[in-house]
């Protein structure tokens, strides 16, 4: 899952200079505290996404040779005929799968993180929509 980078410098600067003053509508403020508020925590799940799935392909590095690891991440069976030497046994790379006691945890971990990723992005998509309106509104009545 990729995500924009988002950065919040200038409204960094605002706090740490004490000049949210200059941001008049409290409406607009509040908005934009709780918007970066929630890119932080998302930021935070991306960070232990990234953990876990580092976790996970180590162990996966260490049970399979190349060439299943190749095969077991590509999907078009077309593909495979090209770099896949030999047809992977299913059976002894599960019995592989299965001795990694760390491996069921791990992916544990990044199904869990992924999840909750999806749970963020459609929370995050939610506040920037709501901050949008938020400060659509506070324009037209600025223009009226």
């Amino acid at each position: 899952m990729t995500t924009p980078e988002v950065y919040d410098y200038t409204f960094d600067d605002l706090k740490s200079s004490g000049k949210t003053g200059l941001i008049r509508d409290s409406d607009i403020k509040r908005a934009l505290y709780n918007y970066y508020a929630v890119l932080n925590r998302f930021d935070s799940w991306l960070e232990t996404k990234r953990q876990n799935h580092a976790r996970m392909t180590g162990l996966l590095n260490a049970l399979l040779a190349a060439d299943l690891r190749l095969w077991a991440n590509n999907n078009n069976v077309e593909n495979h005929k090209d770099w896949l030497t030999k047809k992977p046994n299913v059976e002894a790379l599960l019995t592989a799968i299965r001795s990694q006691e760390g491996l069921k945890a791990a992916l544990e971990g990044v199904k869990y993180t992924h999840e909750r990723l999806i749970i963020e992005s459609n929370w995050r998509i939610t506040r920037a929509e709501e901050m949008l309106e938020v400060l659509d509104t506070a324009l037209c009545a600025k223009e009226s």
